[in-house]
């Protein structure tokens, strides 16, 4: 798996809320002091044009984590894999789900970005900016 490099600023700022968005993308990064996670892009509709946001995930799937909830809202139940047995990721592109925004500070202080802190299945309460 090749990994691009991006830069500050290429994902949208929104409106903290809950937005319905596209699992546009997944990759894994490795993040200084917390290590391998995977980056969930969502492409999320706007009345001008679509936004990106991203959200990241520990690549452990268990009950107790934020992927095993991530899956399972995208439609995907773990439940239905053995334990060892490998999930396919890319099925996930494509599907829609619920992607509840919070904006947060960089730890640089230098800028705030939009961050998916839940991933919840698709329903009707969306905003649209």
């Amino acid at each position: 798996m090749k990994i691009a490099r991006t830069r500050v600023g290429e994902f949208a700022q929104l409106e903290e809320g809950l937005y319905e968005a596209t699992i546009d993308s997944i990759e894994m990064v490795d993040i200084e002091g917390y290590g391998k996670r995977l980056r969930f892009v969502f492409k999320v509709e706007t009345d001008d044009e679509p936004e990106y946001v991203n959200g990241l995930a520990n690549p452990k799937i268990n009950e107790r984590s934020k992927l095993w909830k991530w899956l399972k809202a995208a439609g995907i139940d773990p439940e239905d894999y053995d334990v060892g047995e490998e999930i396919d990721l890319n099925q996930l592109i494509g599907r829609k789900v619920m992607v509840r925004i919070e904006n947060r500070k960089a730890k640089s202080g230098d800028f705030e970005f939009s961050n998916v802190t839940d991933v919840l299945p698709v329903s009707r309460k969306a905003k649209r900016k």
